[in-house]
């Protein structure tokens, strides 16, 4: 569904940032 997508937008955006700041 749409909610759906919409979450994984935020998940995969969170974990990117997650990853950027880790490796620093």
């Amino acid at each position: 569904s749409g909610n759906f997508d919409e979450t994984y937008k935020i998940l995969s955006l969170a974990c990117k940032n997650l990853l950027v700041f880790l490796s620093k």
